[in-house]
């Protein structure tokens, strides 16, 4: 299941703009829906609003890409 254009821009909306992840001020583009878990559904607990940055170095660590500190 995907989410709606609609929908996505309502998430940003509620989040007025910031990524839930570096808290940064983003343009409504620029910011990405966020499944928490990888197969799980579209809930207000299992995503996150994130600017597309944050998105692909949350996907790099996951995957190994970055190696922890």
């Amino acid at each position: 299941m995907t989410l709606s254009i609609n929908k996505k821009e309502l998430l940003k909306e509620f989040v007025d703009y910031n990524c839930e992840s570096c808290g940064k001020i983003y343009k409504s583009e620029e910011l990405e829906i966020h499944r928490l878990k990888r197969c799980g559904s579209y809930t207000l607990n299992n995503i996150k609003v994130i600017c597309e940055r944050c998105h692909k170095d949350f996907h790099a660590n996951e995957w190994g890409w970055i190696k922890s500190k």
